[in-house]
């Protein structure tokens, strides 16, 4: 597999070179090519499946009757396959490591199709065609692990596409920020050196075990997932397009909802256009909303209880907030500085740790529901 990837990345690097190379009409083209041609090298499953998902939705976009119905059925079918493969793969990698569980990138593109036929339903793109639209799906530098961008946008900067050195540069030092935390950060720091001596000094099954396991697991998982992601705005930069940041240090974060504005920010992000917005416009009831939304973001992941579970974890936590919120926000004008001061800080301390057992948390309800 190691040989594949580096065929891959060789291949998107050519193929980005030549974008630049071609005239602006056969730009497009170069960039279908570096993104299927890499998939072709690592997933060809994957190659066919985004090549027939392009063709079928961009059809269904063009139909001018009844496009609600074929559009609800599309995005039904969508939905029912990759939920039967990553039921049937196991999940996707905890260590957000490239590995092929489902066809490659399928997680990140199943996304793209769904966004891409509720926007054309409300009828909020500009006139476009099939090579643009295919150009967006197979857009080399989100095609593994995202950021999850938005068609519009894409649209937008092939339009207006010019080679700018400033934002060359700039996507040049993030990959080598990428870089840095997947391997040195990541893979070394944490993976080879800190993990194994917090397991050698600390009691098996003690709490000091459990709770430097957990925070290493999620400093691990933010520089491995949020290093992807420098990645993929890195090179989208050198190929002239500003993908959308996805982290912006969550493990800060004030309050819950905070957190899920800083953390996997395309992803959160489209959970609240596609799932909560809609679901409290329907139903009026906050928590059934907060709850659709996580579950969505949670069986995304993996299709088990273990993970229904974390959505309601943080569904709950989202709920609370929210009712704590108001409440505070009344209290806060009369109380002392200092007061407001520590408690800003005592809300990240509880924030983060929140967020951090939200797996031991579920794990355990899953053992008591499953043990019964």
């Amino acid at each position: 597999m190691s040989g594949a990837i580096i065929a891959a990345a060789a291949w998107v690097l050519v193929a980005g070179v030549a974008t630049w190379t071609l005239r602006p009409s056969w730009r497009p083209f170069a960039l279908i090519a570096a993104g299927a041609g890499a998939l072709a090298l690592l997933s060809w499953p994957s190659l066919l499946c985004l090549a027939l998902a392009t063709l079928a939705t961009y059809r269904i976009g063009r139909l001018r009757e009844g496009r609600f119905p074929a559009a609800a059925l599309a995005i039904t079918a969508i939905t029912a396959i990759y939920l039967v493969l990553l039921w049937r793969s196991g999940g996707l990698p905890d260590d957000d490591t490239l590995r092929i569980l489902l066809p490659l990138g399928m997680a990140y593109y199943v996304l793209r199709l769904i966004h891409y036929l509720i926007e054309i339903d409300r009828g909020g793109f500009r006139d476009h065609s099939l090579v643009d639209y295919a150009g967006y799906q197979f857009f080399p530098a989100a095609l593994p692990v995202g950021p999850i961008h938005r068609f519009d946008d894409f649209l937008r900067d092939l339009r207006r596409r010019r080679w700018d050195g400033e934002l060359a540069s700039w996507g040049a030092s993030r990959i080598l920020a990428g870089l840095v935390k997947i391997v040195l950060l990541g893979n070394i720091l944490l993976g080879a050196k800190l993990a194994p001596a917090v397991t050698a000094a600390l009691p098996p099954g003690s709490f000091a075990a459990l709770y430097g396991a957990t925070v290493i697991y999620w400093l691990n998982i933010y520089f491995q997932f949020s290093g992807y992601s420098s990645l993929a705005i890195g090179l989208g930069a050198l190929l002239g397009f500003r993908l959308p940041e996805n982290f912006n240090l969550p493990f800060l974060a004030r309050n819950i909802g905070d957190f899920w504005r800083r953390w996997h920010m395309t992803l959160s992000a489209w959970c609240r256009d596609y799932v909560y917005t809609p679901a409290l416009a329907t139903w009026r009831a906050p928590f059934l909303a907060s709850a659709a939304s996580m579950i969505v973001l949670g069986l995304w992941h993996e299709v088990s209880l273990h993970y229904l579970l974390w959505g309601l974890y943080h569904a709950t936590g989202l709920t609370v907030w929210r009712r704590w919120d108001a409440i505070y926000a009344r209290l806060a004008p009369g109380l002392p500085a200092a007061v407001r001061h520590g408690w800003s800080g005592t809300a990240r301390i509880l924030t983060l740790h929140f967020v951090m057992f939200s797996y031991p948390t579920a794990n355990a309800v899953e053992n008591l529901v499953l043990n019964r």
